[in-house]
């Protein structure tokens, strides 16, 4: 859940291009396509040119030109599905009586798209702004105009974007988040695990039965070790499982919330001497990136980049997901989804997956046929979805999801704002807010934006 986040720009090959002012009508549809636009300092100056980006829940960017120079760079790439939550793009002129311009893929279901924003200097060190949105799949793009705030394009988008999603929001039923720990690892060798709350003292927080904690949804972190699915499988030992059980059975009627991580497969836990044996990592079913598997350190524990559109992986995460049903779960965040470790357009290139090697698009159209199942099979169970991140393409299938907007710890914004030209802004879910609840990690340190439900840490001794 709270990774570690790798910048990986990459430059994508750009398919068939056109330019903004000739796009096709809203009825035509090519499988790969790229609007792209220019915004030279004689359109309008860079200290009065602001972006509106759809980065998690979204970020404004003033002066991009200053803002490229601190980065140290001038191309990033953003890819949808992935830290693009919408396949979309905004831009507006501070003399243009503050008018927002976008552009948005249409069918943002059935393609994948990439958003490309780069700074062109000049010699007279004045530079020129250039973005491209390229899309492959079932592709069609569509324009218009604001001259309100971002928070107003709600209507136009929407009117454009038909969506239908058969489940209620998080906040139909919940108010408010609890998140309380059991046991967590420390750094200290002589006591490497210790504890919070004991599993006595839960069982009996819970078996308080009262109308106003019923409406709030609680989450107990390090039932088992490092809160890390070993191997995959939630609660990987008897001992965590029986903790879950004591606790989710003393009160049925609370809604307990659980991780169901479908990006990574934690391998090791170091401090604790845990290690999954090599033939049971399902590296077969791991994304193979052009430099070979992608395996990593974070925080206690070592994990392989998983793909989506393996069945192997498939098959494991549904078999994981009815064994938190089991256990009582009523709430499950798909964890560490949609993103994936690179900003960027990096498919998986495994011949034997459920797609075609290399193909974003073909990845993701995999990807979808296990987010269907597993949200068939929540409705069955009358289980809430969320999400990690913020996405367009998790919206028919789930209630909620998690961003760090308000929090800063950890700061998955401050790439940007670093720079002192970007701030977070909450684009998506003045957009989505009605289908799907956004919701805070612990204690934010800034006030919510309007509808967001806020995760508290509780104490023993309160």
């Amino acid at each position: 859940m709270l990774r570690a986040f790798l910048l990986l720009i990459s430059i994508s090959a750009i398919m068939s291009t056109y330019d903004s002012s000739s796009l096709s009508s809203p009825e035509t549809k090519r499988e790969n396509l790229t609007w792209s636009k220019t915004i030279s300092a004689e359109d309008c100056q860079s200290q009065n040119l602001k972006l509106l980006v759809p980065f998690y829940e979204g970020i404004e960017i003033t002066d991009p030109q200053v803002m490229f120079r601190k980065l140290k760079t001038h191309h990033i790439d953003l890819m949808y599905p992935g830290t693009l939550s919408m396949p979309f793009f905004a831009w507006q002129c501070e003399s243009s009586q503050n008018t927002w311009n976008y552009v948005a893929v249409r069918n943002f279901q059935n393609s994948v798209s990439l958003l490309s924003l780069k700074w062109q200097e000049t010699a007279e060190g004045d530079g020129a702004f250039v973005t491209s949105l390229a899309c492959k799949g079932n592709c069609s793009f569509f324009e218009g105009r604001s001259q309100q705030s971002f928070s107003q394009l709600k209507n136009p988008l929407r009117q454009e974007w038909s969506l239908k999603s058969p489940f209620e929001p998080l906040s139909k039923h919940f108010d408010r988040l609890h998140f309380y720990v059991h046991e967590w690892i420390t750094n200290d060798p002589n006591n490497r695990l210790q504890m919070n709350w004991s599993i006595p003292d839960l069982v009996s927080l819970m078996q308080k039965d009262t109308d106003s904690e019923n409406k709030a949804i609680h989450f107990v972190w390090g039932l088992f070790p490092g809160n890390a699915d070993l191997g995959g499988v939630p609660f990987f030992n008897p001992e965590s499982t029986r903790k879950a059980r004591e606790i989710l059975a003393a009160n049925p009627r609370r809604a307990h919330l659980a991780w169901l991580n479908l990006r990574t497969n934690k391998f090791s836990i170091p401090a604790l001497g845990l290690e999954v044996p090599e033939e049971q990592r399902l590296l077969s079913a791991a994304k193979l990136h052009r430099s070979g598997l992608k395996e990593q350190d974070q925080y206690t524990f070592r994990w392989v980049e998983m793909c989506t559109g393996a069945k192997a992986w498939q098959e494991f995460r549904l078999e994981q997901f009815e064994r938190l049903v089991d256990l009582g779960f009523k709430v499950i965040q798909l964890d560490e989804f949609p993103l994936s470790y690179t900003w960027g357009d990096e498919p998986c290139f495994a011949e034997d997956h459920d797609h075609k090697p290399g193909s974003s698009h073909a990845e993701w159209q995999a990807a979808q046929s296990l987010l269907r199942r597993i949200a068939e099979r929540a409705k069955e169970h009358g289980v809430f979805l969320t999400t990690e991140e913020p996405s367009m393409v998790t919206l028919p299938y789930t209630s909620g999801y998690i961003d760090r907007i308000a929090n800063d710890e950890p700061d998955i914004y401050g790439f940007w704002t670093s720079t002192g030209k970007v701030r977070p802004v909450p684009l998506f879910s003045s957009i989505f807010g009605d289908v799907v609840t956004p919701y805070s990690d612990i204690d934010p340190e800034r006030d919510l934006p309007e509808g967001w439900l806020k995760m508290t840490k509780r104490y023993p001794e309160q």
